[in-house]
């Protein structure tokens, strides 16, 4: 399987034009990659529930067309007001052939984090009109 996961600080994207996007659908990117989610027809357990909190991603590498790459851009956040509380955000494509490596750039469009009473909060800007 080939990947490129890159990490991006708050505010950031990488760079537009590294790859060349392979044409699929949303439906069968996420079967390549999507959020685990926990049984539904019973009540979890205490382990499932703090396992499941944690939003594991499942990577299906054989659902990838050969020749293709994973490219995972995320950022990741941390309240410094309280180390427990935080998440991430990221995009999720499939290029077609090499992908090059990240340059960071400004990202008007990126989300505010914040939490409030504890619970994490992300805020996407508001379109000026």
């Amino acid at each position: 399987m080939n990947a490129r996961i890159d990490y991006v600080p708050i505010g950031m994207k990488c760079q537009g034009g590294r790859f060349t996007e392979y044409a699929i659908s949303d439906e069968a990117l996420h079967g390549i990659v999507h959020w685990l989610t926990g049984p539904t027809d019973r009540l979890q357990t205490d382990e499932e529930i703090a396992y499941y909190r944690r939003n594991w991603q499942e990577v299906r590498p054989e659902l990838m067309p050969p020749g293709t790459t994973l490219v995972l851009t995320q950022t990741i956040w941390a309240d410094p007001d309280d180390p427990e509380v935080g998440g991430s955000v990221g995009t999720t494509h499939l290029a077609a052939g090499p992908v090059a490596p990240c340059r960071p750039a400004p990202d008007p469009t990126a989300p505010r984090f914040s939490s409030e009473n504890g619970q994490p909060r992300i805020e996407l800007p508001q379109p000026r009109g």
